[in-house]
C-alpha cells in the first residue's frame, strides 16, 4: 500500500495535505485554478502561482494510492481506468477542469457540504459520474483479505436487513433469519402459514436459503432487489412445486402477489419508514405523480385529497392498480367543468413553486418511476 493510505485502503484529508506538503503542491482559493477539490474544501492548485501556467496533470495524484503504482497502472488490463475508480472511492477527491467547469466524479460519490461550497463559487458548473467506484472488496493494499472479509460481513447483514423490510412490507410471516449453521455465506429463513403459526413456531412452513455469492448488487438498495426477486423467485417455485402440501402452494401463490407488488414499484421500504402500509405509500406516490403533472400544488391537503379519490375509485371498480386509478382520474380531466373545479382546488399558488420536492426519500424513488407501466 501507499504510504498515505490506512490499513483499510481509505485515505484521509490529513493524509492527502501531507500528500501536498511532501510534493510542495500549492493550494488556491480561486476555482479556476483548481486541480483537485478536497472532502475538507481545500482546492489543490494545478496552476503556478508566479507563472500562472496550468501546468500540472491530473495524474499527479497517482502515488497516492496503491492502484498508482506504475505495475498496476500501465501493466495488462484496465489499470487507468481502475486507478480513476480506486481514487475517488478511497479519497473522495473531485477532479476539477475549469476550462470546462466541470466536476468529475465517480458514480454514487458523495460529496460534502464543504465541497458542494467550493462548487457553488463558479456559475454554470456541471457534474459529471463518469466512473463507477471501486468496490471496497476490490481495493489494492496490503490488508485486501480482511477487506474482503469485512465486506462480506457487511453484505450479509444487508442481506438479512433486507429479508427484514420485505417480511414487514408484505407481512409474509418470516422467522428465524440468520447466517446458515454450516455456511455463513448463506441466509436461512423461514416464511410460515400465518402469523400465528409464525409466533407459536407450530405450523406449516417453508425454510429456504439465498446465497450471499450469488447476490452480485455492490449498494444497499440494489441488494434489497436482488433480494426482493430471489425471495419472490422462491416462493414462485413452492407454488409450483407438487412437493408440498397444497395448503402452501397457495399460501406460496399469495406470497408471491405481494412480492410481485413491491417488485413492480421497486419498494422495499427503510428502517426510518413511520407507515407499515404500502398501499397507504402507494396512494400518496399516485397522488404526487397527478398533481406534478397537471401542475397542481404539491400539499399535504391536495395529496390527501387525491389519494382518498384513489380509495373511492377502488370501491367503484375491480380494478385496484394505481394505474387504474391514476387513468381514471386523467379521464374526469377531460370533463371542462371538472378541470375548472379541479384548478380551482388544487392551483399551484405562487408561495409554494419551489416546494416540488419535498417528501420521503421512498416516495421520491417511487416518484422517478413510470406509474403507468
Amino acid at each position: 500500500m501507499s504510504e498515505y493510505e490506512k490499513s483499510n485502503g481509505f485515505v484521509t484529508d490529513s493524509a492527502l495535505h501531507k500528500w501536498i506538503e511532501d510534493n510542495d503542491l500549492e493550494i488556491t482559493k480561486d476555482i479556476t485554478e483548481a486541480l483537485y477539490i478536497m472532502r475538507d474544501g481545500t482546492m489543490i492548485s494545478g496552476t503556478d502561482a508566479e507563472t500562472g501556467i496550468r501546468g500540472l496533470d491530473h495524474m499527479c495524484a497517482q502515488d497516492i494510492i496503491s492502484e498508482g503504482e506504475t505495475k498496476n497502472l500501465y501493466g495488462s488490463g484496465n489499470g487507468v481506468e481502475n486507478f480513476w475508480k480506486a481514487l475517488h472511492a478511497k479519497t473522495g477527491l473531485i477532479r476539477y477542469v475549469p476550462e470546462t467547469k466541470v466536476a468529475l466524479i465517480g458514480e454514487h460519490q458523495n460529496l460534502t457540504d464543504s465541497q458542494n461550497k467550493v462548487l457553488n463559487q463558479e456559475n454554470n458548473y456541471k457534474i459529471e459520474p463518469y466512473v463507477p467506484l471501486a468496490p471496497e472488496k476490490n481495493w489494492l493494499n496490503n490488508n485486501g483479505q480482511q477487506n474482503n472479509v469485512s465486506y462480506q460481513k457487511e453484505k450479509i447483514k444487508n442481506i438479512i436487513s433486507s429479508i427484514k423490510h420485505i417480511n414487514k412490507a408484505t407481512q409474509l410471516s418470516i422467522t428465524d433469519i440468520e447466517p446458515g449453521i454450516y455456511d455463513s455465506s448463506h441466509i436461512d429463513y423461514t416464511i410460515w402459514e400465518n402469523d400465528n403459526a409464525a409466533k407459536e413456531h407450530n405450523g406449516a412452513f417453508v425454510t429456504s436459503t439465498i446465497d450471499s455469492k450469488a447476490i452480485n448488487a455492490t449498494t444497499s438498495k440494489e441488494i434489497q432487489k436482488e433480494v426482493l426477486i430471489t425471495i419472490l423467485n422462491q416462493q414462485k417455485s413452492v407454488s409450483q412445486d407438487a412437493y408440498f402440501a397444497e395448503n402452501l402452494r397457495k399460501i406460496a401463490a399469495n406470497n408471491v402477489s405481494q412480492l410481485q407488488k413491491l417488485n413492480a414499484y421497486d419498494i422495499v421500504p427503510s428502517t426510518k419508514q413511520k407507515s407499515n402500509s404500502i398501499e397507504d405509500q402507494l396512494n400518496r406516490v399516485y397522488a404526487r405523480k397527478f398533481l406534478k403533472e397537471n401542475h397542481f400544488e404539491l400539499n399535504k391537503k391536495n395529496i390527501q385529497q387525491i389519494s382518498q379519490n384513489r380509495i373511492n375509485s377502488k370501491k367503484q371498480h375491480k380494478d385496484s392498480s394505481v394505474e387504474a386509478a391514476y387513468k381514471i382520474e386523467k379521464e374526469k380531466l377531460t370533463n371542462p367543468r371538472i378541470r375548472s373545479n379541479y384548478h380551482k382546488k388544487y392551483q399551484k399558488s405562487s408561495k409554494t413553486n419551489n416546494r416540488q420536492n419535498e417528501g420521503s426519500p421512498l416516495i421520491q424513488i417511487i416518484q422517478n418511476n413510470d406509474l403507468s407501466r
